[in-house]
Order: C-alpha cells, then sequence, then structure tokens
C-alpha cells in the first residue's frame, strides 16, 4: 500500500488513515495484550464491525492517522485526534503502536511528537490531553518524554485482572513540547 507522507520523522511519519487498513485495526484492537495496555480488552472488533466503523469514521477524519515505518512503508500504527475545540483550542488525542516489532524502538515518541508539533504549530491549539491507565507505564514513560505531564487522576476506576487501577490524565502545552517543529524545518529550508 502507498502512504500519502504528512508530517515525516526521522523513524516514521504520519499519513491520513486509508480505508483498506480496517483489517490491521480490528486485528490490533483484538490483541489482548494490546488491548489492555489500551483498557479495552472487553472490545469486540470484528473484521465487518471495524470495516464499517472505519468507513463512516476513521478514513474521512482530516486529524486520523496511519503511522508507518519510513524504511519498510510499512503501517506500524494509529494516532487521531478525538475531537478537535477551536474556540478552547485543545484536543484529546490517542496513539497505537499496534506492530509489537516496532515497540520500545523509538517510535510511539516520534510519532507523538509529530502529532503534537500538529496541534501545536499547524492546528494552533494551545493544549493537547491523553488518558492512560496506570498499569501502562510505558505509556506513561513515552507521554513524558514529548512533555506530557500529569494533572489529575480518577482513582480505581479501571478494574482488570482482578485490581483496581487508576486512570492517568496528562497534558501538554506549547512550552512543555520535547520536539522538533515541521514549521521550523519547512522555513529553514525555504528562506
Amino acid at each position: 500500500m502507498k502512504y500519502l507522507k504528512k508530517l515525516i520523522g526521522e523513524k516514521c511519519y504520519l499519513a491520513q488513515m486509508v480505508y483498506e487498513d480496517h483489517e490491521k485495526f480490528a486485528e490490533w484492537f483484538t490483541d489482548i495484550n494490546t488491548a489492555i495496555g489500551l483498557g479495552d480488552a472487553a472490545g469486540n472488533y470484528s473484521i465487518e464491525r471495524t470495516k464499517e466503523f472505519f468507513g463512516k469514521s476513521y478514513s474521512s477524519q482530516a486529524n486520523h492517522f496511519s503511522i508507518v515505518d519510513l524504511k519498510e512503508d510499512k503501517l506500524i500504527g494509529f494516532c487521531w485526534l478525538k475531537e478537535v475545540c477551536t474556540i478552547d483550542r485543545s484536543t484529546e488525542l490517542a496513539i497505537l503502536i499496534g506492530d509489537e516489532n516496532f515497540r520500545c524502538k523509538g517510535y510511539g515518541v516520534e510519532a507523538m511528537q509529530l502529532i503534537v508539533d500538529y496541534c501545536f504549530n499547524i492546528l494552533n491549539l494551545h493544549n493537547v490531553m491523553v488518558v492512560v491507565y496506570s498499569h501502562n507505564d510505558k505509556a506513561i514513560q513515552m507521554y513524558k518524554k514529548v512533555g506530557f505531564q500529569e494533572f489529575g487522576r480518577r482513582r480505581e476506576s479501571h478494574f482488570i485482572g482482578g485490581k483496581a487501577h487508576d486512570e492517568v490524565y496528562m497534558d501538554i502545552l506549547p512550552e512543555d513540547y520535547k520536539g522538533k517543529s515541521v514549521t521550523d524545518v519547512y522555513f529553514s529550508n525555504n528562506l
């Protein structure tokens, strides 16, 4: 599959989600280890249901991206903005590195940097939030590397494996962001 590069990093790039990726989406969200990390172990993502969902929602949204490995041009995950509020200049985002071979190798950090930079320097937003479960230490550490800070918790609101876990709320402002800017790269190359 050929993806159209929107935001390009050193390891990966973000491209508009494409309808044909619905099967990979279903496969990753059905994987129990992935689903537990996302807090959606009870979710049921059949190929047909995901196909319908992709057709109506994700593939038509401007702020839903595929994460693609730059070297192999291979789909490795997704990231998306849940809702963009232009009045408050805020959004919530979500990310998934679905391909286990690309986890814990810097792809998540780079994809987060690309989409956060997009939020601040293209969409002119001021606050970006993520919600993560307290048992997902790897995701929390990844968010912190980008510059997210915890601002609250919903205590013991998520039960899995007989244990209660917190929902962790984190956000980032432009001054907290730790990463390159796509606009800086553009202007340095074109002035």
